[in-house]
């Protein structure tokens, strides 16, 4: 098997618009539909997002081999790694750079406006430091080949030879000029377009599938088809990992970009609208607690109590006076009071066996985007 040869973009002759109207219809409805709900003045889109972008790069980083649940990963995160296995540690590194990640790139484009190369080798770095592959030059282009096979297996046993490590500046460059200077006739199918190319050069050592994953909504957020780059898929992407693969590597093949831009939108829609569904779930939730937290605290804090929660939704008493004190006026005492009444009413759920520095649940939120 020989190294791939990366197509110049961009390659209007391979893409039949009219094959794949429907489903482009359907996909932009769905997007906008989403998009005009973050839109909505009367929600407080920070903590209703906070939850979906966990969970997203907990599942990004499952695709590529983490185990840690997102329930794992929130008990981790208030537990500031400590107490936790080695295995479990390291996934939690992985998916906070991949938080990280997400956030330097949202704020860089909002900065600059441009998706560069320079912002992609930054978003790897970040990705990689202190995590797993911290050995595979963070931040840096690769200088030699790489391959897909078994783990283990040499390059003769390869199921994919990316480009090879003379053309990758060359082919990585055709990708930049092609995100930022140009327009298809849809953000969505460009989009399908940018994830595929940049997965057949692979340019990096590690990480490359999460940072394919990741420039889908930046890119949208780019071309201002979102007013966030939040529209994740790798939920869809888990959930259907075998087709994902057989469409990525099919691209070539008759009627290989067809198969693979169908596939593509499917899971943008079908994103989106789990997306909004969560959101209303999570609305639902918050009005009817703002009422219930209220009258049990009978205090003006109940709603900077439960907007910690959702933001900790498994939390230490820390947590929560961390997280209000910077609002308002009050005590760790209070707090410990506060979450007492909670526990008694059944809203916070205690870790069991344990008298000091205890974990709290707030269930009801964990149900919902678990």
């Amino acid at each position: 098997m020989k190294p791939y040869i990366a197509k110049k973009l961009p390659f209007n002759e391979e893409i039949n618009y009219n094959e794949i109207t429907k489903q482009l219809l359907k996909t932009n409805a769905s997007v906008s539909k989403f998009d005009g709900m973050l839109g909505e003045t009367s929600i407080n889109k920070e903590l209703f997002l906070n939850p979906l972008t966990k969970k997203e790069a907990v599942l990004s980083s499952k695709i590529e081999g983490t185990q840690a649940t997102l329930t794992e990963f929130l008990e981790i995160e208030v537990e500031d790694g400590k107490n936790s296995t080695q295995s479990k540690y390291d996934d939690f590194i992985e998916i906070s750079n991949y938080n990280k990640a997400i956030a330097y790139a949202e704020d860089e484009l909002n900065e600059k406006n441009r998706i560069t190369l320079w912002m992609i080798r930054n978003i790897h770095k970040i990705l990689l430091t202190g995590a797993r592959g911290k050995d595979k030059n963070p931040g840096e282009f690769r200088n030699d080949q790489n391959w897909i096979g078994k783990p283990g297996s040499p390059i003769e046993e390869a199921i994919f030879i990316p480009v090879a490590p003379e053309h990758l500046m060359e082919s990585l460059e055709n990708l930049e000029e092609y995100i930022s200077n140009y327009d298809e006739q849809s953000a969505l199918v460009q989009a399908a377009i940018i994830h595929v190319q940049f997965e057949k050069i692979h340019p990096f050592k590690d990480g490359n599938g999460r940072i394919g994953r990741m420039l889908i909504p930046l890119f949208l957020y780019y071309k201002g088809l979102i007013s966030r780059p939040v529209i994740y898929i790798s939920e869809y992407l888990e959930e259907n990992r075998d087709e994902y693969y057989d469409k990525l590597n099919s691209v070539e093949g008759d009627l290989g970009w067809k198969d693979w831009i169908l596939f593509f939108l499917k899971a943008v829609e079908a994103q989106a609208d789990k997306n909004i569904g969560k959101i209303r779930e999570l609305q639902k939730l918050y009005e009817e607690y703002k009422v219930i937290i209220g009258e049990i605290l009978n205090t003006k804090n109940s709603i900077y109590i439960l907007d910690s929660l959702f933001q900790h939704p498994i939390c230490k008493s820390s947590t929560i006076y961390e997280s209000v004190s910077s609002k308002t006026d009050i005590d760790s005492s209070t707090i410990d009071r506060y979450i007492k009444k909670l526990v008694e009413n059944g809203i916070l759920i205690p870790e069991q066996d344990k008298d000091r520095h205890k974990k709290y649940y707030f269930k009801k939120l964990i149900d919902i985007i678990q």
